[in-house]
């Protein structure tokens, strides 16, 4: 139980960090195409 919540939480975090990372870098892209 325990260890599968964690695995869960692990999960969301990274999915969580890889739509930050996306959202970055495609904010980035968009700034250079307007500049």
């Amino acid at each position: 139980m325990d260890y599968q919540n964690r695995a869960g939480s692990n999960t969301l975090e990274a999915r969580v960090a890889a739509g930050l990372r996306s959202a970055t870098t495609g904010a980035r892209e968009h700034a250079k195409a307007v500049l």
